[in-house]
């Protein structure tokens, strides 16, 4: 058992690795641009502009002019950016700039520009983790809730605050003498 919960902590820890130096990833992304109903201008992408339909979990992105890198025109155009939400990725492929459509419960979206070129990128070194530890390994127990629970959760940027996470069941354990 320890040495498969070792594998999957080496697995984890580089797989996360991978998620935030990747594009797209939290260390490429350079800018949200709020998405309504009104035909806006998108910051970094000359001549786009991105409009929601209401009725629909899709966000409309217009390229007015050609964007990408060297060689790696897209537009012009419309086009339908499919909604991103928690543990799902949809990210488009523009070239330098990568985007996706993001909304945590279907109800406020966001355009989320990534971009290959930014900065973190290549000044980042690592992720810090605990060492791994045998005896934080523990068998548990996942229960399903009858009713998936909505519960409100809190955010780093105020404008997200207030909205649910959706919630399943829970995960029993013992750790030491503890039941967590």
């Amino acid at each position: 058992m320890t040495d498969y919960a070792r594998t999957e902590w080496e697995t984890w820890c580089s797989e996360r690795r991978d998620q935030v130096t990747g594009v797209p990833g939290n260390l490429a992304l350079v800018a949200y641009h709020p998405v309504s109903a009104e035909r806006t201008d998108v910051e970094l992408l000359d001549g786009a502009q991105v409009w929601r339909d209401s009725d629909r979990a899709e966000v409309t992105l217009h390229v007015g002019e050609p964007v990408g890198d060297a060689g790696v025109p897209v537009g012009p155009g419309e086009f339908v950016v499919e909604r991103t939400g928690p543990g799902a990725q949809n990210a488009v492929d523009l070239g330098r700039y990568w985007i996706d459509a993001f909304s945590l419960d279907g109800s406020d979206y966001e355009l989320r520009i990534y971009d290959t070129e930014a900065p973190r990128l290549s000044e980042f070194e690592a992720i810090d983790t605990y060492d791994f530890d045998p005896a934080m390994i523990a068998p548990g127990e996942f229960s399903e809730y009858n009713e998936i629970d909505s519960v409100p959760w809190e955010f780093t940027r105020a404008t997200d605050t207030g909205h649910t996470k959706r919630v399943p069941g829970k995960i029993s354990l013992v750790l030491g003498d503890e039941s967590v």
